[in-house]
């Protein structure tokens, strides 16, 4: 429900969820596990308000509960063997959070922008270890090894510099860490205050954008900070910029056509080399000298050329 204050300047809504999911897995070949699994919880609430300081500032808040359902295929529980499952089935939990934020935002004729702050609790991690020491054959088994707190700053600014111009830039800020240790086997592995695996610290993207008269082009830079693909934080990539660039022209009613368009775009246009994506075949405790990581290289610089119509 949603509660009108103060003239209608303050709105405040409240509610709840109370979410259940249930998996069901039938193993066709192998010896990967069978069986029913069901995420579930009673009450979950979602409060948030939002107060008109005025026609361009407003201020907001919100709190909220929710629940990862257990995941299916070959990431989650059911890639165990069926002796595994069966022993994880008395203990398993499904994962759960609780989300804070507050946040200001402001809407002029040539500026808008938003600037929040919020902080995440995540309970119940979910993390596939070995149940024993690896010469006698233990099998991985998935367990709740503890929490993670992520917390940060968002800002976003879009700036309509003139009627032909356009420049929007935004600015993440995000401390993610692990918040307790684990054991693996017989291992006891320490990750409180690790960061936690692929997430950067910084992100940062800006667009400039120009149209007139049917012609357009943008530029745009992306920035991703340092990430990490081991638990222990010994070994990660490197951050890196991306830069694209596009140009075109687009004019309605057109040889029979409602719209078309033209376009030339340019992605990586400098040809940096960076790794897109990190640990696409899971995530290492340790890796000191990159013996175990799965990196996939990002693009080269690539042209593409794109004629369209709407009929």
């Amino acid at each position: 429900d949603t509660l009108a204050l103060m003239d209608g300047k303050l709105k405040a809504n409240f509610g709840g969820k109370s979410p259940s999911v249930q998996i069901d897995a039938t193993s066709q070949v192998g010896s990967r596990a069978s069986g029913s699994l069901t995420a579930q919880k009673s009450f979950l609430p979602q409060l948030g308000a939002n107060y008109a300081i005025d026609d361009m500032n407003e201020a907001f808040a919100s709190a909220s509960q929710n629940m990862r359902a257990y995941q299916p295929g070959v990431n989650g529980q059911f890639s165990q063997t069926a002796v595994a499952f069966d022993a994880s089935l008395a203990t398993l939990k499904p994962e759960v959070s609780e989300s804070y934020e507050i946040g200001y935002r402001y809407k002029g004729d040539a500026m808008k922008g938003s600037l929040t702050a919020y902080h995440t609790n995540f309970h119940d991690r979910l993390l596939s270890v070995s149940s024993g020491p690896g010469i006698v054959g233990s099998p991985s088994i998935f367990v709740n090894v503890g929490s993670v707190q992520s917390q940060g700053v968002e800002a976003a600014l879009v700036w309509n510099v003139t009627n032909n111009w356009n420049w929007f830039n935004s600015l993440t800020l995000n401390d993610s860490q692990y918040k307790s240790d684990y054991m693996d086997g017989t291992t006891l592995v320490n990750t409180t205050g690790k960061q936690v695996v692929d997430a950067p610290k910084v992100m940062f993207n800006t667009d400039i954008a120009y149209e007139q008269n049917g012609w357009f082009s943008s530029l745009n830079g992306k920035y991703t900070g340092q990430r990490y693909y081991t638990y222990l934080n010994d070994a990660g990539v490197n951050a890196y910029w991306l830069l694209d660039a596009s140009a075109g022209y687009k004019q309605k009613n057109v040889a029979g056509m409602k719209e078309f368009s033209a376009r030339l775009s340019i992605t990586n246009l400098l040809n940096n080399h960076y790794f897109s994506t990190i640990g696409s075949n899971g995530f290492a405790v340790s890796d000191p000298q990159g013996q175990f990581e799965t990196l996939q290289e990002g693009a080269p610089r690539q042209i593409f050329v794109t004629v369209s119509g709407t009929f």
